[in-house]
């Protein structure tokens, strides 16, 4: 079982972090706008601020619960990292794991930080996924950290 962390979900993993973000940046510039410019008519910007923050929000919820179950019902495995690479905020995790006697090899899309900087090729982490589904594997930082069992 993993501790779910909404912060981590953020700050690792790239489409939610895009989700949160994008909305922020409108409702500024439209404050920006109506500070500088109260005279100006900005009806047609409110709302489609408003129609993005909601789709975004709506994207970033179908996200959040995605992890949150993976939380609960998903298996950690170690993983073998195939790849690594960023283009300016953005980095791109290729890795591969066994699961039933089959090599699964999926991609995980990240932000980039001081923790994903340091990712290597060829070094092993620990992702999640959900046992019918291993192809959707994410990185376990992404997702939270695990939870360890008291012993008695």
């Amino acid at each position: 079982m993993i501790k779910y962390s909404f912060i981590n979900q953020i700050k690792y993993d790239y489409f939610s972090g895009v989700n949160s973000s994008v909305p922020v940046i409108f409702w500024v510039v439209m404050l920006l706008q109506r500070l500088l410019d109260p005279s100006h008519n900005q009806q047609v910007f409110i709302f489609l601020t408003t129609v993005l923050t909601a789709v975004c929000l709506i994207l970033l919820l179908f996200r959040v619960n995605k992890f949150q179950s993976l939380a609960k019902r998903g298996m950690i495995k170690e993983a073998q990292l195939l790849g690594v690479s960023f283009y300016r905020g953005r980095g791109r995790v290729k890795f591969a794991f066994d699961h039933e006697g089959q090599q699964i090899t999926a991609v995980h899309n990240i932000y980039r930080n001081s923790v994903t900087r340091s990712l290597k090729e060829a070094t092993t982490i620990e992702v999640v996924f959900h046992p019918n589904k291993p192809k959707q594997a994410y990185l376990l930082i992404a997702i939270g950290e695990p939870i360890q069992p008291e012993v008695a």
